[in-house]
C-alpha cells in the first residue's frame, strides 16, 4: 500500500493494458492483411482456371478428361481446386476422389458462383479435418453460368503465423512490464525517499524527538517540502523549548508559594494544584489527579466559591472557617478567559496562624493597657497631691517622689518587655 508500489503497480498495469490492446489490435491486423493476400491470390487462381476450363465444360469432353485435368493444373500448387457443374457435382478435385464426395450444390460459396458473383465461405472441412477457406467463381458460356471453379486453402498457416505474433506480443509485454516494473520502482523509489524520510522523522517527533532534519533533494516539489518540515522541526523544537522553560519557571514558582493553588476547567475538574494546595487540604503525596473539586478536597464552600465565579465570570474574593479542615481561609478566584471563561484559578491564604496571633495580640494590647493604667493612675494622684501642697511636706514630699519613681521605672520595665515582645513578632 506504499507509494512507491502504487506507482509501480499503476504503471505495470497500464503498459499490461496498452501492450494487450496493441497485441490484439497488431494479430487481427496481420490476420486480416493475410486473408485478404490470400483472397486475392484464390480470387485470381479461380478466374484462371476458369477461363482455362471453359472449353472443357462447355464441349463434349469426359468428365474424367476434365477431372485429370484438373488434377495436372493442381498438382503443383498448395491450393486445392475443385470444380463443380451446375448442378453442384463434383466432376474435377486437384486432391481429393471426386466420386468420394458429396453434391456441394448446398454450399454457399457454390450458391453465390451460380448467381454470377465470387462466392466466398471460411469453415471446418470434414473431408479434410481443419478450417478451410473456400472461394467460388462462376464458369459462364454464352451468358449461362455452366458451373463454377473453387479454390480452397487452409487456414492453418494463418493460425501459425498468428499464434507466432501473438507469441511475439506475449514476450514483448512481458520484456516492457519487466523493463517498466524496474524503471518505476527506481523513479517513484527517489521520487518517494523524501516522503519516506518525512515519514520517519514525523514518527520521531511524535516520540519525542523533536529535533529532526530530512535531507533537501533535488526535486522542486520535495525541495520545498524537505525545507517546510525542516523549518517546522525548527519553530517547533524552539516553541517546545521555551514552553518547557516557562513551564518549568511556572512549576518552581507554584511550588514555592506559600499560599495554595488551584486551576480548574470550566467544569470544575481540577487540572493541577501546588504543594501548599496540599498542605491545606492535606492531599497525600500532593497528587492531583482530573477529578471535580468537590470530590477532591470536600469543601463545599470552596466548591460554591468555584461555581460562582464560573456563573458570573467575575472575580470572588471570600473569607471563611473550613468545618472540614478547621482552618481560617482566605480564597480569591479568579476566572482565566479569551473570548469565554474556560477555567478557574484559585488562590488559597491559610489566615488561621495570623487570625491566633491578632486574637493574641488583642488580648496582650488589653493586659497591657491594663498593666498601664495602674501605676498612670497612682503617678497622677501622687503629682495631684504634690500640687494641692504636699511639695511643702519635707517628710511626705520625698516618698511621694519616690513612690513616682518606682511607678516610671515599672513603666519604663513595660515599654521594655513590648518592644521586645513587637521585634520578636517581626
Amino acid at each position: 500500500h506504499t507509494i512507491q508500489w502504487r506507482i509501480t503497480a499503476s504503471f505495470s498495469v497500464l503498459i499490461i493494458a496498452v501492450m494487450t490492446v496493441l497485441g490484439f489490435v497488431l494479430t487481427d491486423t496481420i490476420r486480416e492483411s493475410q486473408l485478404d493476400n490470400m483472397r486475392t491470390r484464390l480470387t485470381g487462381q479461380a478466374f484462371v482456371i476458369s477461363e482455362f476450363i471453359l472449353p472443357l465444360m462447355s464441349g463434349e469432353t469426359d468428365i474424367s478428361s476434365i477431372a485429370d485435368e484438373i488434377t495436372r493444373i493442381g498438382e503443383p500448387l498448395s491450393e486445392r481446386i475443385t470444380v463443380i457443374d451446375s448442378s453442384g457435382t463434383v466432376i474435377g478435385d486437384s486432391q481429393e476422389d471426386i466420386s468420394l464426395l458429396d453434391n456441394h450444390g448446398g454450399r454457399p460459396e457454390f450458391k453465390a458462383a451460380l448467381s454470377g458473383t465470387t462466392g466466398e465461405s471460411t469453415r471446418y472441412s470434414t473431408t479434410l479435418g481443419y478450417d478451410m477457406m473456400y472461394l467460388a467463381v462462376p464458369v459462364i458460356s454464352e451468358g449461362t453460368t455452366i458451373g463454377s471453379v473453387r479454390v480452397s486453402y487452409p487456414l492453418e498457416d494463418i493460425r501459425i503465423m498468428t499464434g507466432r505474433v501473438i507469441t511475439g506480443v506475449i514476450t514483448a509485454i512481458g520484456a516492457a512490464v519487466l523493463l517498466v516494473c524496474i524503471s518505476a520502482w527506481v523513479i517513484s523509489r527517489r521520487i518517494t525517499r523524501p516522503v519516506r524520510e518525512l515519514t520517519e522523522a514525523s514518527l520521531k517527533m511524535a516520540s519525542g524527538e523533536l529535533h529532526q532534519h530530512i535531507d533537501i533533494g533535488s526535486l522542486n516539489e520535495t525541495n520545498k517540502l524537505a525545507h517546510s518540515f525542516n523549518r517546522m522541526s525548527s519553530q517547533l523544537s524552539e516553541t517546545i523549548d521555551t514552553l518547557t522553560k516557562e513551564r518549568t519557571r511556572l512549576v518552581s514558582i507554584l511550588e514555592n508559594i506559600a499560599d495554595g493553588v488551584i486551576m480548574t476547567d470550566n467544569e470544575g475538574q481540577v487540572l493541577t494544584a501546588n504543594k501548599a494546595a496540599g498542605s491545606i487540604f492535606r492531599i497525600r503525596d500532593h497528587t492531583f489527579e482530573t477529578k471535580p473539586i468537590i470530590e477532591l478536597i470536600r469543601d463545599h464552600e470552596m466548591n460554591d466559591i468555584l461555581q460562582q465565579c464560573l456563573y458570573t465570570g467575575m472575580e470572588q474574593v471570600y473569607q471563611y472557617e473550613s468545618s472540614h479542615y478547621k482552618r481560617f481561609l482566605r480564597v480569591l478566584a479568579v476566572p482565566v478567559k479569551v473570548e469565554k471563561v474556560f477555567g478557574v484559578l484559585l488562590l488559597i491564604q491559610d489566615l488561621t496562624e495570623l487570625r491566633s496571633l491578632q486574637t493574641m495580640r488583642r488580648e496582650l494590647i488589653g493586659n497591657i493597657s491594663h498593666d498601664f493604667r495602674t501605676p498612670l493612675a497612682g503617678i497622677k494622684a501622687m503629682v495631684e497631691t504634690l500640687q494641692d501642697g504636699a511639695m511643702e511636706d519635707r517628710t511626705a514630699a520625698p516618698d511621694f517622689l519616690s513612690r513616682i519613681e518606682d511607678e516610671v521605672d515599672r513603666l519604663t520595665q513595660l515599654v521594655t518587655e513590648l518592644t521586645e515582645l513587637s521585634r520578636i513578632e517581626t
